[in-house]
């Protein structure tokens, strides 16, 4: 029969050598974790961009001007200004 002390000696290595081993697997999950965040952003920000760059083109090929051109936003822009202005006294 194997002497108490030295399965106890052993259990605490393995413990510690496991628990090592699960602390480096948590950051190699934040990473991940992060790393997907950051990939899913991307591919959000080129979503958006396509979509954009699709009605440009379908405005070219309609013979029309483009959704939220600076045309049709600038009149926005000018009243937001005046609003702005307005309510800072400036």
């Amino acid at each position: 029969m194997a002497d108490p002390t030295t399965i106890v000696q052993y259990a605490q290595q393995r413990s510690a050598k496991l628990s090592s081993a699960l602390a480096a697997a948590k950051l190699q999950l934040a990473d991940a974790v992060s790393t997907i965040g950051t990939e899913r952003a991307k591919l959000d920000a080129a979503t958006t961009d396509f979509a954009a760059l699709e009605e440009k083109i379908a405005a070219i090929r309609e013979k029309r001007e483009p959704n939220a051109s600076v045309a049709q936003v600038l009149p926005a822009m000018r009243v937001l200004d005046r609003l702005e202005k307005s309510a800072t006294g400036t």
